[in-house]
């Protein structure tokens, strides 16, 4: 079988905390798999639903990617496996807070 090239991962090469996530969630598709996720666990196939025009085998390589940098966590149950948000993926929620320069600009 045919092994998937990965792209290889692209940085802006800058230390700040915005650029540090999206190092992690700024592929293509990644912002939208978390916005699934907000409001709770979904299965695969539900993802796969609700992201129309994502490829299956890039759905489950962005996931792989989100659950290696902890955004996200793979949940086994009785019903399957659901994927959620961790703690950490969770807080993409809020806004990151300005800073007091950026506040005297708006």
């Amino acid at each position: 079988m045919d092994k998937v090239k990965r792209m290889p991962n692209r940085s802006y090469g800058q230390f700040c905390g915005l650029a540090r996530a999206l190092d992690t969630v700024g592929d293509r598709w990644n912002l939208l798999i978390v916005r699934e996720l907000l409001p709770g666990p979904q299965r695969y196939n539900e993802l796969k639903a609700s992201l129309s025009g994502i490829a299956t085998n890039l759905l489950a390589a962005r996931l792989r990617d989100l659950e290696a940098n902890r955004i996200v966590e793979r949940r086994l149950a009785d019903a399957g496996v659901s994927y959620a948000l961790t703690p950490w993926g969770a807080g993409l929620r809020e806004p990151p807070a300005l800073s007091a320069r950026d506040q005297e600009l708006a």
